[in-house]
């Protein structure tokens, strides 16, 4: 009879310590969101602030499920221990989740299938997790947010056209500037006009002819 009622208590607490981190992020009313630091194009700082593919997807997941998103850096080695201790809601990282983790994951999401890590025994914060993911894919903003960030040659792309604008100012302010050719005509002297000339030269008078009468003797 004791061992019934054992069980049957266990039953009854599970599904609610199960449910427990998602109540917890609703209370807080934020997800708790693990990422690699410098990581780019996933995660890199863009003056002070944070962005990359997982920062974007972060914010849009944590949209999903009504909540506002928090990002804190971490090593790439601190990532899933701080999912699995609570440190962490959740942890962004493209490399595969290890077989021997300790933790939870959502299913596949994306070109490269990542998972979403999340503390174990959570079946209530899984489940709203899928759902989002379900709903990114299908609203296609899953896919822009690939083609943004993930596409071959995308950063490489960005990188260029951000290296692009000290070049040419760096450029210009060495090269020194090209004057205008002078036009032909100011090279070139002007031909007199000789026919001008002539008729303004004074005109020579012609020699006399000598006499042919003699003078008498």
């Amino acid at each position: 009879m004791r061992s019934s009622l054992g069980v049957l208590l266990a039953v009854l607490i599970s599904p609610l310590a199960q449910a427990e981190l998602l109540d917890e992020v609703n209370d807080r009313g934020e997800l708790r969101i693990a990422v690699q630091a410098e990581h780019a194009p996933y995660v890199f700082k863009d003056g002070e602030h944070l962005t990359g593919f997982d920062v974007e997807f972060g914010q849009a997941l944590a949209a999903e499920l009504d909540l506002r998103a928090t990002f804190l850096e971490a090593p790439a080695d601190g990532l899933l221990e701080g999912v699995e201790s609570g440190l962490y809601d959740i942890a962004l990282d493209e490399q595969p989740l290890p077989a021997t983790a300790a933790v939870g994951s959502s299913q596949s999401y994306g070109a490269a299938s990542r998972v979403v890590p999340f503390q174990r025994d959570n079946p209530a914060f899984e489940s709203a997790v899928n759902n989002a993911l379900q709903r990114l894919d299908k609203s296609g903003r899953l896919g822009e947010l690939e083609t943004k960030w993930l596409k071959p040659g995308a950063m490489a792309a960005e990188a260029a056209n951000a290296s692009k604008a000290p070049a040419a100012s760096s450029e210009a302010a060495q090269t020194p500037a090209i004057a205008d050719a002078p036009s032909e005509a100011a090279q070139t002297p002007e031909t007199p006009n000789t026919s001008s000339e002539a008729a303004k030269a004074p005109e020579t008078p012609a020699a006399a002819a000598p006499s042919t009468d003699a003078e008498p003797r």
